[in-house]
């Protein structure tokens, strides 16, 4: 599973934690909501896109989570603030160490029907790299693509 890190935030907000989007609450949505002004719908394209508001978002929803962030408007929390006033590439994804660490499928030469496009697909793209390979499935079920 991948992970949010928020990294020379807080000490406290510091840390590496589940990035788990295979269920939102309603009030998680809605705190994305209110944080980002995107509907549902619309948060895995966004994310897909490295949108900051939405990497700022999750990473709001992982503190809550944690408990480390509470109350009713969490949006406008000093952790969020905090987060906000982090410098950009201080909150990020990173891919699971054991996922991170399991070989690739080894595909025959006889079998190229067997290749998944998104492998050619997937150049180097500097920094959104770390981030493209990472985008959890459930987020593509927010936007109705089943992909």
């Amino acid at each position: 599973m991948p992970k949010i890190v928020i990294a020379e935030v807080r000490s406290e907000l510091d840390g590496e934690y589940d990035l788990d989007a295979s269920g939102f609450t309603n009030f998680e949505l809605h705190a994305i909501k209110k944080l980002t002004d995107l509907t549902a719908g619309d948060i895995g394209d966004a994310f897909e896109r490295l949108d900051n508001d939405v990497i700022v978002a999750i990473a709001m929803v992982s503190l809550m989570r944690e408990g480390k962030i509470s109350g009713r408007s969490p949006w406008n929390s000093a952790e969020v603030s905090a987060l906000w006033d982090a410098k950009v590439g201080s909150i990020f994804v990173a891919e699971d160490e054991a996922e991170a660490d399991a070989d690739p499928p080894v595909i025959a030469p006889d079998e190229p029907e067997q290749l998944d496009a998104s492998v050619l697909s997937n150049g180097d793209s500097g920094a959104t790299s770390r981030l493209d390979s990472d985008l959890p499935d459930s987020f593509q079920s927010l936007t109705g693509d089943p992909t």
